[in-house]
């Protein structure tokens, strides 16, 4: 019997494993079906490529040769209008001329016809009198005509080539340039002025400043209505003549050298300022007041000074508080004036508060008005740091008691704004506007208000609200859910509101279901927060409650898939340090114990695929923190899985380990459980902190003493109880520092590319910037943890990044961090040069990323290395240790060109991106086009071993032939480089062959450049020297 159930068993098992085989068998035929299935697509899906390519090559040539076409019909059209607008300045003089002619000739005969009339006159002092005032009065005339004389000589010597520029050199009343500020000297101004002729000026002037702007506005709104039009040229005509009266009060005020003239103006000014209009229109009068501080003290007293300039802020218009407020802050870089800051704390005090409630009623279509907020909301932000700064200034305003009455209206003001939105959304179509409000709460969100911060007082505010009104859900879902504020904003404000919300229940009030349709918000929520920092236990409890209600169960179960994938993988159980392995599991807990209660026990199979890899790489780990983690995850996912399944034989599976009761596994523990509400977060967490440990310190300070009173005397004389120490030789040795010097703060550097990428952000603390700035090109260079997915965004922040802390070699050591990104992922050159062609960036940050192209392909190509310093010593001495040990051996060349193969990310886009309508390559950017050309012959050169270089020669080649005759003199120094480099990196039969017939015309062009006389000298000699290098290219044809 025995025998025959072994037979059994074992008929049994070969039975299984030959039934085990025949699945493995099919299991590897249908992945290999698979496999050809997939690669068959991929092939279909590579020849589509291509013909979209080609598709796309031709639609690109067909719209070269059209916006080639439009921009020959622009310049035409360009020159006919400077012909037309020439001549009408040419009358405009003429007729000014005439009309100074006929006033000099009147002028001359009421010269004469006074001083006949002195004559005549018998008494001697009336006589005197009369003579004086003549003789004033002809001086006066002689002044203006060598004035105008001068000013008549002046264009001829350096006249600009267009009309309406030249015009402009010789008018006093010259347009504002972009920065706002007037070319023409105060002399000019003061003389021009005075005379008759300026009022002939001002019309001419307003015509052309007319004409511009409306053919400007038509650009901008084509599409728009009819109405909207004729209201934007009315205000402009408006906005002018307001903006000219401000001019003449600020003028006539620089001017001023009598008390009741000034007196006068002041009246003028306030008067002014009781009229409504454009903010900027005022700026004018109120920049002369404060820039004349020291001439209003000298003229006028103190009570004339407090009657008419103090009270000024009571009783102007929101308009003309803006433009003080913004006024006053830019007198504090220089001079602080103590008019300008009485102005700040009346407003403070009495129409800060109004203004930040009424905001909610300003009009979205005044586009002036929305502009001028925004500039208040940037001041008000900066406020407190520029009143800082005023510290050691000797002025008789207290600035923290300043400080005080700022934050206290702006938090009246914040508040009083809420309730005036909640007020007027009870009323029937009404409509109120939050988008300066929201601005004010991004921009200023780490403004200190109090004992806490202004985020922390509007959720405060805005949550304490009753819940059921569904008017204060949508104020502050308004607040915090408007991305019009731009996506970097928004996320930093987004991050904010879920580390200072106190549970899941205020992030839905404060975002709702936004999270459905913002990207951003997406962002924030599963990945910074989770990913990218260590955040406290409650805040990933807030994070998984609000995905699972408000999210899609999709976005939750995504998230929760990435968390078990990083902590199950091997590399991160190796390299991550033990705080990054507590929290990673602290996550994989916190978000395990949910899924049951959103409904997705059906994807455990799933996650247990993913998670059970890493518990056995962490079993088999010696750390114990490690392995307890591994363990604990392990169980209780198990058990959790357990809860949905029916109770049979597949218990016996289950996984059931032993745990060492440690102070870590009661932290896993303790993490699963629901965590109470947290603090009010309204007064700081940090305060109340401190605030109880100083209560426990004063206790014990109290029992001490209390104890020390018991204990006698002689029990006090006895030194035995003290332990002997040594003081050590850093203590002793206590360094001096000098009086204006500053004691060097060092930090740690960064371990992983996602903190130092943060620490670039820093404001505050210049050693945690410097840390991560100068520890970047090492963690690139040796490619650390991430570096494959940040490169991009760390490329472009680099380039963006701002010396903020005035960082010693800071260009270069972001240079040298560019060209790591280049060398080590050379695909990263494609979102440089869209960046470099972007609208929104400085011509430094683009001359910046073009040197970093050169010398990153160059570093490729194995011409340098970067970091390598040469130490002549050094070299000295290896030389003679060499010499002594001479062998002859055949040179070896270890130098390897890997620039080859990449050589394409770096060329083609550099001349295939159109710049757009922001850079005129032929007028005011043609220096950024020259070094453009530069950069790309430097490129070519470097790449000459590539095997496509003669596509790319060619591909240069017509890309410079419509330059040759550019205007620029540095364009076509470049485009003769570029053809310098084509001779070059070719050899003799490679360029018969392919740029033969071109020779001729290269050749022709050449010879006429170089016998030209306009020419300069260097065109000429580089010339020369090109045509000598093409025809001993061409010798034998």
């Amino acid at each position: 019997m025995i025998l025959q159930r072994d037979e059994e068993r074992r008929k049994i098992i070969t039975e299984k494993r030959s039934k085990m085989e025949q699945e493995q068998r099919d299991k590897e035929d249908e992945e290999r079906r698979h496999l050809e299935t997939h690669k068959r697509a991929r092939e279909e899906e590579h020849r589509r490529r291509e013909r979209l390519i080609e598709k796309r090559e031709k639609l690109k040539q067909e719209d070269e040769e059209s916006r080639a076409a439009e921009k020959d019909a622009e310049r035409q059209a360009r020159a006919r209008r400077i012909i037309e607008s020439q001549r009408l300045v040419d009358y405009l003089f003429k007729s000014i001329q005439i009309k100074e002619d006929r006033r000099i000739k009147i002028e001359e005969a009421k010269l004469k016809e006074s001083l006949r009339k002195v004559e005549q006159l018998e008494e001697d002092q009336k006589k005197e009198e009369m003579l004086r005032a003549t003789l004033l009065k002809q001086r006066e005339l002689r002044i203006r005509e060598r004035l105008k004389e001068k000013m008549s000589s002046a264009p001829s010597n350096s006249r600009s080539p267009g009309p309406s520029s030249s015009f402009f050199e010789d008018s006093p009343y010259r347009p504002r340039s972009r920065s706002g500020s007037r070319s023409t000297t105060p002399s000019s101004k003061r003389s021009e002025s005075k005379s008759s002729s300026a009022s002939t000026f001002e019309r001419v002037r307003e015509k052309f400043t007319d004409k511009k702007r409306s053919g400007k506005g038509k650009e901008r709104v084509k599409n728009k209505k009819h109405k909207k039009k004729k209201h934007r040229k009315h205000r402009s005509r408006s906005g002018s003549s307001s903006r000219k009266m401000s001019f003449e009060l600020a003028r006539r005020l620089r001017e001023a050298s009598d008390r009741a003239v000034i007196l006068t103006i002041l009246a003028e000014i306030r008067q002014t300022c009781k009229i409504e209009k454009n903010p900027s229109e005022y700026s004018a009068a109120i920049e002369a007041i404060l820039q004349n501080e020291d001439k209003i003290g000298k003229f006028l007293t103190g009570s004339e000074i407090t009657s008419n300039i103090s009270p000024l802020p009571l009783n102007c218009t929101v308009s003309c508080i803006l433009s003080m407020i913004t006024a006053i802050s830019s007198t504090f870089s220089s001079k602080p004036t103590q008019i300008g800051l009485d102005w700040l704390e009346q407003i403070f005090k009495n129409r800060l508060s109004d203004i930040v409630r009424d905001t909610v009623d300003v009009d979205p279509e005044n586009e002036n008005l929305l502009a001028s907020f925004d500039d208040l909301v940037n001041v008000l932000v900066s406020m407190p740091d520029r009143l800082h700064n005023l510290q050691k200034a000797r002025i008789s305003v207290s600035i923290p008691k300043l400080l005080e009455i700022f934050e206290d209206s702006l938090k009246s003001g914040m508040i009083q704004c809420f309730s005036k939105a909640r007020r007027t959304l009870d009323l029937e179509n009404s409509r109120v506007n939050l988008a300066i409000l929201q601005k004010l709460v991004a921009k200023g969100r780490h403004l200190k208000i109090q004992s806490s911060i202004f985020l922390q007082v509007c959720l405060k505010f805005l949550l304490d609200q009753n819940e059921s009104d569904q008017i204060w859900s949508r104020i502050s879902q308004r607040i915090f859910t408007d991305e019009s504020i731009g996506s970097r904003m928004y996320e930093a404000l987004a991050t904010d509101v879920f580390l200072y919300a106190k549970g899941s229940n205020d992030l839905i009030r404060c975002f709702g279901f936004h999270i459905l349709s913002s990207g951003v918000l997406r962002l924030v929520a599963a990945r910074r927060l989770l990913f990218h920092r260590i955040s406290p236990d409650s805040i990933i409890h807030s994070i998984a409650e609000y995905i699972g209600i408000c999210g899609d169960l999709e976005l939750y179960s995504n998230t929760f898939k990435d968390l078990l994938r990083v902590w199950a993988s091997s590399s991160f159980i190796k390299r991550a340090t033990p705080d990054e392995q507590k929290y990673r599991t602290k996550c994989c807990l916190i978000f395990g114990s949910k899924v049951n209660k959103f409904g997705l026990s059906q994807l455990w199979s799933e996650f247990f695929n993913i998670l059970l890899p890493g518990v056995t790489e962490r079993l088999n780990n010696g750390d114990i923190v490690t392995r307890q983690s591994g363990m604990f995850l392990g169980e209780m996912a198990n058990s959790w899985w357990e809860e949905t399944k029916e109770k049979l034989e597949e218990k016996e599976n289950s996984l059931k380990f032993e745990f060492q009761e440690d102070e870590w596994y009661r932290e896993m523990k303790s993490c699963i459980a629901e965590p109470t509400e947290r603090p009010d977060l309204a007064v700081g967490d940090e305060h109340l902190e401190h605030r109880e440990s100083q209560e426990h310190h004063l206790q014990a300070v109290q029992n001490n003493s209390v104890n020390l009173q018991k204990v006698g005397l002689e029990d006090l004389d006895s030194d035995d109880e003290f332990p002997q120490y040594e003081i050590s030789e850093e203590e002793r040795n206590v360094q001096t520092l000098k009086p204006d010097e500053i004691p060097e703060k060092k930090a740690d550097s960064p371990v992983y590319l996602t903190d130092a990428m943060e620490q670039l952000n820093e404001k505050e603390k210049y050693e945690i910037f410097e840390a991560a700035l100068f520890s970047l090109e090492s963690l690139i260079r040796r490619k650390a943890l991430g570096f494959e997915h940040l490169a991009e965004n760390l490329a472009k922040k680099l380039a963006l990044l701002e010396n903020r802390f005035n960082t010693e070699k800071f260009e270069e050591v972001r240079l040298n961090a560019i060209i790591a990104c280049l060398v080590m992922k050379p695909t990263v050159a494609l979102s440089l040069e869209i960046l470099l062609y972007s609208n929104d960036l400085a011509m430094c940050h683009r001359y910046l990323i073009l040197t970093a192209f050169v010398q990153a392909s160059k570093e490729l190509n194995g011409e340098l290395k970067s970091g390598v310093q040469i130490n002549a010593q050094k070299i000295e001495e290896i030389a003679q240790e060499a010499v002594k040990t001479l062998k002859q051996e055949r040179p070896t060349n270890q130098r390897a060109n890997n620039f080859a193969s990449v050589a394409q990310y770096f060329f083609y886009p550099l001349l295939e991106t159109q710049p757009g309508q922001h850079l005129d390559f032929y007028g005011a950017d043609a220096q950024f086009l020259s070094r453009i050309l530069l950069t790309a012959s430097e490129i070519l050169q470097t790449a000459r071993f590539s095997p496509s270089i003669v596509k790319m020669s060619s591909h240069l080649s017509q890309k410079i032939a419509l330059l040759r005759f550019h205007e620029d003199h540095c364009v076509r120094l470049s485009v003769m480089l570029c053809y310098t480099a084509i001779c070059t990196v070719l050899s003799k039969e490679v360029f018969i062959s392919v740029f033969g017939t071109l020779c001729e015309s290269w050749l022709e062009w050449l010879r006429t450049v170089a016998e030209s006389a306009e020419t300069s000298q260097s065109e000429k000699g580089l010339a020369v020297q090109l045509i000598t290098l093409i025809v001993e290219k061409i010798r034998n044809i």
